[in-house]
């Protein structure tokens, strides 16, 4: 066997010491990756798009009525719930989507204590709405904003018993139109949820509405304001 010479002896000692040096570097090379990889996924898990499909959304809020003097008078802020349940196509781009849906809603309407105290009576009204609407959505990469434009049936409806002698009681309903127009934002906390803020403006438009005296108007042309907290869940 030949013997090695010092440039061998050399070279042996360099791999001996650069060997270990070169595998930790690869180690924590592929410790980066790896973080960087937990990294994107956690980024990717907290802004979930809000994506093509179909989509139901439930909603709790309170109405506030703006309107004709008599149906403010009648009525205080009420009680809201709302369903909305629709389908959203991409633009192409992945950010903008657009679809129909329709939306139904019922307000529990407060009818005010000096009204039921003036005329002596108990009194209940409430209102169902039925639209078919149009929404249009910006996605942000889990935050998005939205505006919807509906049409449909607005129904008022009211009971009313006195308390007092002579006793009466009488209930009826009347149909109309309304008109819906909301702006909403939210976000999605996973891949099927997102919470919604949705702030809705329905006009309703009604001939002669009698409920029977007391509570008997003139036309009413109502809008109310109408603040809801609602869930968005993607089928």
């Amino acid at each position: 066997m030949k013997p090695q010479g010092p440039i061998q002896i050399a070279t042996a000692g360099l791999l001996l010491l650069l060997l270990p040096a070169a595998a930790s570097a690869q180690t924590e090379a592929g410790g980066t990756v790896s973080a960087e990889a937990s990294v994107s996924a956690h980024v990717g898990a907290a802004g979930t798009a809000a994506g093509e499909g179909w989509f139901l959304q439930p909603g709790l809020g309170v109405a506030v009525p703006l309107a004709d003097p008599e149906y403010d008078v009648f009525i205080d802020t009420s009680l809201d719930l709302s369903f909305a349940a629709g389908y959203l196509f991409s633009l192409g781009g992945g950010e903008a989507y657009i679809g129909p849906e329709v939306v139904v809603a019922y307000t529990f309407e407060d009818v005010d204590d000096r009204i039921e105290e003036s005329a002596q009576i108990d009194a209940f009204a409430g209102r169902f709405r039925a639209l078919g609407a149009a929404r249009f959505l910006l996605d942000f990469g889990g935050p998005f904003l939205f505006c919807r434009f509906g049409v449909g049936l607005d129904i008022m409806h009211s009971s009313w018993e006195r308390t007092v002698a002579p006793y009466a009681d009488d209930s009826s309903s009347d149909a109309g139109l309304a008109i819906l127009n909301s702006i909403g934002f939210g976000a999605y906390v996973s891949d099927m949820v997102g919470i919604v803020v949705i702030f809705d403006f329905p006009t309703s438009i009604h001939g002669h509405v009698n409920f029977g005296a007391p509570l008997d108007f003139p036309s009413v042309e109502t809008t109310d304001i109408e603040m809801t907290l609602g869930v968005t869940i993607r089928l």
